[in-house]
């Protein structure tokens, strides 16, 4: 499976953004709106390759390609702001794990265990004696593994289990940077996000659209690339975090710009370089929205990244049940409001109970941190 976002893509990864600062959540829930039509605009350009059709572009880039860079400038704001909310270490990690990882070893599990015996060519007993079986597992860790033994091997586009996952690692490493670039007095940690930001727009530009390589460095399963494409998106969303430019943010003005300048976006590296400034101005500002409109729907809780997660692998399932040969809008259609249906029982099974037990887990870490720290002390202390 390709890691290139432009093939059968993710959100990123993204769309397992850390738990919103609290003014994320009840006054400006556009973000919650912004994550679900990103979640199911990639369900809808996965069902264009899936079904053997070209991906419909939008702004100059694949639409799938676009709802990651959605989620990344998203998640880049709302997890800066958690951690300028709250500048500590242990419940940064803590809130990100419980974000991100509940559902990632759900899907993962659900996939192996459930679809795969289903959807396999060879019999059970092969399947499950299969050494690839248990190496699909490796998603959990993060690193990226896109085949089941002989399941989807008769597709349009055949044996990727779940493309989605790619963007989880990227991800990940964004969460990783945000304390160390966030971890200082407030000057320094803006002039530190704002080397990364140049440096990261630089490389991303240079790497990914002028002079890509023909053999990509591979890190834990993820190409560098694939982590400099989607990067300086999360970046430009932690600017916008540390400089509280939301409040200077206007979604008529920013969707004018962004039409205006639809004409350059079709070059590859022009294109880019204005999608890097306009799309997190335009993100910001509709996320920045208060719709109280919506307060009964997501007030409920967040399904997009279980949509996110589930949509490629129900998109699989259908062309393997229903037969290739189907159009993408039919395959959209049928797929939707089955993910939809799995992200929420994710959400209500596993995801919104893991958060809840975020204080228990935050005591418990914290004192077995204490417990090392003090085990070490006292070792290194001895004569």
């Amino acid at each position: 499976m390709p890691s290139n976002p432009d093939a059968p893509s993710s959100p990123g990864g993204a769309a397992g953004d850390g738990v919103p600062h609290p003014q994320a959540r009840g006054r400006n829930n556009g973000f919650d709106l912004l994550r679900f039509v990103a979640a199911s605009a990639v369900i809808f350009g996965h069902a264009h390759p899936l079904t053997g059709h070209r991906t419909p572009e939008w702004l100059g880039s694949h639409i799938g390609t676009i709802a990651v860079k959605i989620f990344f400038v998203t998640s880049g704001f709302l997890v800066a702001r958690s951690w300028l909310a709250e500048p500590r270490l242990m419940p940064f990690i803590v809130k990100r794990f419980l974000r991100i990882m509940p559902g990632l070893i759900l899907v993962v599990v659900f996939s192996a265990l459930v679809v795969g015996p289903l959807a396999t060519s060879l019999s059970l007993g092969d399947y499950f004696a299969s050494s690839a079986m248990l190496t699909y597992l490796k998603n959990i860790l993060l690193f990226p593994v896109f085949m089941l033994p002989g399941v989807f091997v008769d597709n349009t586009y055949p044996v990727a289990v779940n493309g989605s996952l790619w963007s989880l690692p990227a991800e990940v490493v964004m969460y990783v940077l945000t304390p160390l670039l966030l971890g200082y007095q407030a000057r320094k940690a803006a002039v530190l996000v704002w080397l990364a930001t140049i440096a990261g727009v630089f490389l991303s530009l240079y790497l990914v659209r002028m002079h890509p390589p023909a053999t990509p460095t591979m890190i834990w399963g993820t190409g560098v690339t694939t982590v400099l494409e989607p990067a300086p998106f999360f970046l430009i969303g932690m600017i916008f975090a540390v400089h509280r430019l939301d409040t200077m943010a206007r979604p008529l003005a920013s969707l004018v710009m962004v039409l205006m300048a639809a004409r350059w976006l079709s070059h590859p590296v022009v294109g880019e370089a204005v999608l890097l400034v306009l799309l997190p101005y335009a993100v910001i500002s509709f996320g920045a929205l208060r719709l109280a409109f919506l307060d009964p729907i997501f007030k409920r809780g967040d399904v997009s990244y279980g949509i996110y997660l589930y949509g490629f692998v129900v998109q699989q399932m259908v062309v393997h049940v229903l037969g290739n040969g189907r159009s993408p809008m039919f395959n959209f259609i049928v797929s939707f409001p089955i993910a939809v249906a799995l992200a929420m029982a994710s959400w209500v099974l596993v995801e919104r109970p893991a958060l809840a037990m975020k204080g228990r887990v935050q005591r418990f870490a914290g004192a077995s941190w204490a417990r090392l720290a003090s085990f070490r002390a006292n070792r290194e202390g001895r004569p």
